[in-house]
Parts: structure tokens; C-alpha cells; sequence
């Protein structure tokens, strides 16, 4: 798996805590993830022209590996304000870190789409680039985006001309009836979910924290979702959360969720992160990918996973931790 524990320290402000449980119709109890690596790369070696937007280092450039290489060389997240981003080379993975890199912005910039959660896409610019002063902690370094319009709300970013923005919804921003089924469907998959080996757990309620939906252009609705269960002892508090993706599909009538990828996290409340969904996206060869962000007491890292087939994902990358 991609699963690093990262050290402790004080918390990174790199990743917006989106915490807020569902209404109380929202829980569920049920009485009832596989990670695989790939060998792609992009092509980074020595002969290649300069970026504009680049990472200067001391070492030899990591390969891409997992990463997928027709998604571009930048993953932008927006930051705190509409015109900030965070800006992740993805070739600084799970194995790498980012200390002593100095990041750099210069020639001919390119053009970025910025997606909202509601697909649409707007055309933006870096006009400058900030590593932040130098506190001991690692951090990616942040952007001034220069839209070419309005610039609506967003959530993450690609060069322009390599992805078009899927529609995802929270579920609370769904009708009553239909975002108590979705929860309910949550906390099944995540009773389904492999390795339930905490027998202190076992017979819980699944709490579900976030749940967003999507539709493919293949009649499939997909659901990405956490639930979690908590022993609350008090010398001694112990948490699960679980990460699921479901499919079913919109044709078939009565069609149950499908459990397609599931990830459990166990642990004491200060060491058990929190995942959440920040975009969906469809490249030009029909590939589906989803972007979590995935925070930790003092920082965290964004994950991409991969639709594989109907019904099927995978996690594929995994970016370098930032925080401290």
C-alpha cells in the first residue's frame, strides 16, 4: 500500500479540514482494498526541455511512477483564498521528501484549467511562486493564480487540454430520502469492506462522516465515502475510519452499490487521519481518476485513485507528505 504513517508535530494549514459529521438520520448501523503499484512513467529524463514550472534539486529527479503521465506534470489544490493554489509535482511520491527542493517559476508559463465540483473549468495562469519562510516543516509550495475570467470556486487543477471536471455532490446537498440512502449504502460497503480485524470494534455503528456522488458518462453512480466506528474509553479512545468507493448502475432497476475499493485506518483519535474528496476528473483516453485529500494531526499528503473498469479502482499515487 501507499500508507505512510508521517511524524508528529504542530498542525500544517496545507490541507482544509472539512470535518462535520451528517445528521443523525444519517447513521447507520449494518450487522454485516486492495493497492496496486504500475510500472508507467512519464518522460522526465535529462534530454527533455525545461519546464517553466519547475523543481530544482540537488539529487537525481525522482521517477513519475504511478502517476499518470497524460494528467500533465502539476496537480494544482486551491488553497485558502479562490486565487491561491498549492502546487504538487507529482513525481515527489509517497518514498520522496521535499526537503532542500527549491521550486521555481519562470519563461513562458502554462495555462491551467481549475475545476469546481460542478465540472465547470476556468482558465488561469501562475503569476508567482512562494515556498513560505523556512519553518523545519516540509510544504509544497503556493501560487498566485491569475484567472482569465471570473473566477469561480474550485478545487483542484491540470494543464490545460488533459482532463474535463466530473460533477460530484455532497450528500448533504441531496434531497432527505436520497442522502439517507446514500449513507446507509456507505456504512453497508464499509461493514463489507476486508481486513475487519479490530474485534473490539466488530458490532459498532458506522458513523458516516462525508459521502459525495458521481455520475459516468458509462450510466454508473458512483459514491465516495468515509464512515467510522469509535470505542470510547476514556483512558484509552480507539477509531476506525474506512474509505469506500461504490458503483451501481442507473439502469438497472433496485441496483445495489458495489463495493469497489475500501481502506480502513485504525488507531488512537490523534493518529487516525481524515480523507476527503477534492475532485474527480476524466482524461482524454476515457480514464477516470479521483483526488483525496488525506490529513493527519500536523499535515498530510492528496492521493489519486484510478478507475480501472466498472465497478473497479485502485489507489495509483500518492504525493510526498508536507507538514511536519
Amino acid at each position: 500500500m501507499y500508507y505512510r504513517k508521517p511524524a508528529l508535530g504542530y498542525r500544517d494549514n496545507v490541507i482544509r479540514k472539512r470535518e462535520g459529521a451528517l445528521a443523525g438520520t444519517l447513521l447507520a448501523a449494518v450487522a454485516f482494498s486492495a493497492c496496486s503499484r504500475s510500472a508507467d512513467r512519464a518522460a522526465n529524463d535529462s534530454g527533455a526541455p525545461r519546464d517553466s514550472l519547475r523543481a530544482d534539486t540537488t539529487v537525481a529527479a525522482p521517477p513519475f511512477r504511478e502517476w499518470r503521465a497524460e494528467a500533465g506534470r502539476h496537480l494544482l489544490i486551491a488553497g485558502e483564498a479562490p486565487d491561491t493554489a498549492l502546487v504538487i509535482f507529482p513525481e515527489f511520491t509517497a518514498d520522496s521528501s521535499l526537503d532542500n527542493i527549491q521550486f521555481v517559476l519562470d519563461g513562458a508559463q502554462d495555462t491551467y484549467e481549475l475545476f469546481a465540483p460542478n465540472g465547470a473549468a476556468t482558465l488561469a495562469r501562475l503569476t508567482r511562486i512562494d515556498q513560505g519562510p523556512s519553518t523545519g516543516c516540509d510544504r509544497w509550495p503556493a501560487a498566485r493564480v491569475e484567472p482569465a475570467g471570473e473566477l469561480r470556486t474550485w478545487t483542484v487543477g491540470f494543464q490545460a487540454n488533459h482532463a474535463r471536471g466530473l460533477t460530484y455532490t455532497s450528500v448533504d446537498q441531496l434531497p432527505a430520502r436520497d442522502s439517507t440512502g446514500i449513507a446507509v449504502a456507505v456504512a453497508r460497503l464499509a461493514s463489507q469492506a476486508p481486513n475487519d480485524t479490530v474485534s473490539a470494534l466488530r458490532g459498532l455503528p458506522y458513523v458516516v462522516r462525508s459521502a459525495h456522488v458521481a455520475q459516468l458518462s458509462d450510466s454508473q453512480m458512483v459514491v465516495f465515502g468515509e464512515a467510522m466506528r469509535r470505542v470510547n474509553v476514556e483512558a484509552n479512545p480507539f477509531e476506525e475510519r474506512t474509505i469506500v468507493i461504490g458503483e451501481r448502475n442507473l439502469r438497472a432497476a433496485e441496483a445495489r452499490f458495489i463495493l469497489g475499493f475500501s481502506e480502513r485506518h485504525t488507531g488512537d483519535e490523534e493518529s487516525v487521519p481524515t480523507t476527503e474528496l477534492i475532485g474527480v476528473v476524466e482524461l482524454r483516453s476515457r480514464v477516470v481518476l479521483s483526488f483525496l485529500s488525506r490529513e493527519y494531526s500536523d499535515g498530510g499528503v492528496f492521493l489519486m485513485l484510478e478507475r480501472q473498469s466498472a465497478g473497479t479502482w485502485r489507489a495509483r499515487w500518492q504525493s510526498a507528505y508536507a507538514g511536519c
